[in-house]
């Protein structure tokens, strides 16, 4: 395989505009093994001899069943470059793919590599700086803005009905949802239809979405600056914001920038965006000591929404459509982990694969279980919407 693939690149690499053809023996590999994953990818970087970062990276699946990943990835990453074609400045924070084959059966794809660190990996550093560890996601949101807004397109209505309402009716059934939660729960319902009903005045736009935009996925600089982003073989159209709750959600659990938030941080997140300024103090009864990283994402969320044109009022179904996404990606890898125990094979762990109620394929039942990070975010968030901490401002929908 490794012979086969070095081949390939010699054969192909006057058309990767990356300059002459270097010889073999002029080109170093390194290779990544990312995880312990059935279903994680192996990366090689290439190096050429005479520079000091890798200018190539080539992808294959581990197993013939993970193909579609590698191809999904490279079509995003198409679809990406023809987006950003003409903004140089933001194009270059996607790697260009530049070649696709099948060798030995597998899928190898060829792209640009990029430079950068892991946020994580920034984080460990400035664990003691809290304040220069938010100072370069401004870049980050930028760009997310900057993508949305151009690609942004109106629904139909199936596809709303796909997108909002069969994940909120199958979070009814599929959770084992305590009566208040269920009340909630028919309330962003009742919400959403009233949004949707004042479709001109209330549009949601649908956006090219990352899907997996944790901070692991995303390359920065020393400063902090937003250098690259990884991994896109989640991608698809849907909803606007749920790229930024997420990241902005598994920010402030990581970063600990968000530490004495408990176990309502999603609540807290929803609650920053939902609220404008001292509206926003005045309002919280519980979360009265807003962090710098709240007021942060207050900012951030609210940025989003008026480039955007995106209504207040859409906010809180929004966040709650991103929980149920995740939890239902954590709830199938967890599944699969299980069955992997049952069979006496090595405990796997599946990726954020979900999007829509229809992927999951749960072991024995298809509930939802109250187990993970993000099941845990969706139970405490429809608590708090219930008891009213957080206040809409919308009192012909709260009564």
């Amino acid at each position: 395989m490794i012979h086969s693939i070095k081949a390939f690149v010699q054969q192909e690499w006057t058309g990767f505009g990356l300059g002459p053809t270097p010889a073999s023996h002029a080109l170093s590999w390194l290779l990544i093994n990312g995880s312990t994953s059935t279903a994680s990818k192996l990366v090689w970087l290439g190096w050429r001899n005479k520079d000091s970062l890798p200018c190539l990276t080539v992808k294959f699946a581990r197993y013939l069943r993970y193909n579609y990943r590698i191809k999904a990835e490279y079509n995003a990453l198409q679809q990406l470059n023809t987006h950003l074609r003409n903004d140089p400045g933001h194009l270059q924070v996607v790697a260009r793919p530049l070649a696709a084959t099948r060798l030995d059966g597998l899928e190898v794809t060829i792209e640009t590599a990029l430079t950068g660190r892991i946020i994580p990996a920034l984080l460990q550093e400035q664990v003691a700086r809290p304040g220069r560890q938010v100072s370069g996601l401004a870049s980050l949101l930028n760009w997310l803005i900057h993508l949305h807004l151009k690609t942004a397109t109106l629904p139909t209505p199936a596809q709303l009905d796909e997108l909002v309402f069969k994940p909120l009716l199958a979070a009814l059934t599929d959770l084992n949802l305590s009566a208040s939660e269920k009340e909630a729960m028919e309330w962003l319902m009742t919400l959403a239809r009233s949004n949707l009903a004042q479709a001109r005045a209330l549009p949601l736009p649908l956006v090219f979405n990352h899907n997996d935009l944790g901070p692991f996925n995303v390359l920065v600089g020393r400063a902090g600056d937003l250098t690259g982003l990884l991994d896109w073989e989640f991608a698809a159209r849907g909803l606007p914001l749920s790229d930024l709750f997420y990241f902005l959600n598994l920010y402030g659990r990581e970063s600990g920038l968000t530490k004495g938030a408990g176990q309502n941080w999603g609540s807290r997140l929803a609650a920053a965006g939902m609220l404008e300024g001292n509206q926003q103090r005045a309002n919280l009864s519980t979360f009265n000591n807003l962090s710098l990283f709240e007021e942060l994402a207050r900012s951030y969320i609210h940025q989003y929404c008026q480039k955007l044109a995106i209504s207040r009022r859409w906010l809180p179904v929004l966040m709650a459509l991103t929980l149920i996404q995740h939890a239902r990606n954590e709830q199938a890898a967890l599944s699969v982990n299980q069955a992997a125990e049952q069979a006496g094979l090595t405990r796997l762990q599946a990726g954020p694969i979900l999007t829509t109620t229809g992927d999951v394929k749960a072991t024995g039942s298809n509930r939802l279980k109250p187990q993970g990070y993000f099941r845990s975010e969706l139970g405490n968030y429809l608590i708090d919407l219930f008891n009213s901490k957080i206040n809409l401002s919308m009192p012909e929908l709260n009564s």
